[in-house]
């Protein structure tokens, strides 16, 4: 299970916050064409051997980097301005799944069992995951499930507006979550 863990939160930390905004407009724009691509993937790569911290792994690592690599060049060959939010929710569906399947065809092949039950020794870093999802991963994924409704055309002064709503909302999903995990559900309110 810390396994899985490990390599969600490199993903995590590889597509959000790993690769600035302007990445992501130099891949659209060139697509295989880009050098933004390639480093991408080298820093999944990276960030995967960082975390498992097992040399033997490389083999896994890479091919979850190349498995990265394809779905991302899908995606930027059959995304459309209009489809831009459903294409970034499949996209990332489609990665949550290899992660999984690799995983455990990788407890397959080492022979390691399936855990069943939660090991008490994951917490912290299940922790840290739950608390990094709720930042940038989460403001772009609503970002992107509410783009039908924000304008094309933004002044500077919206645009900081944009950037102050998203910290806050960055920061009220941290103390709900931070007022459950201590039981205190009454500060939510």
């Amino acid at each position: 299970m810390i396994l899985l863990i490990k390599l969600l939160l490199a993903h995590l930390l590889g597509d959000f916050m790993l690769q600035p905004d302007k990445w992501v407009k130099a891949k659209e724009k060139k697509k295989f064409g880009a050098w933004q691509l390639y480093v991408h993937i080298l820093i999944h790569f990276a960030l995967i051997m960082l975390l498992v911290a097992d040399f033997t792994f490389w083999y896994w690592a890479a091919l979850l980097a190349l498995v990265h690599m394809l779905i991302d060049v899908i995606k930027l060959y059959s995304v459309k301005k209009t489809r831009q939010r459903s294409c970034f929710f499949i996209d990332q569906a489609a990665h949550l799944l290899v992660i999984t399947c690799i995983w455990l065809i990788y407890l397959r092949y080492s022979g390691e069992a399936l855990p069943l039950q939660y090991v008490q020794s994951g917490h912290l870093l299940m922790f840290i995951t739950a608390v990094y999802a709720l930042t940038n991963p989460t403001s772009i994924a609503i970002k992107f499930f509410i783009s039908k409704w924000t304008p094309h055309t933004l002044t500077d002064d919206e645009d900081s507006l944009m950037e102050a709503g998203k910290t806050i909302g960055i920061l009220e999903r941290l103390f709900v979550f931070v007022f459950v995990i201590s039981g205190h559900w009454e500060a939510i309110g």
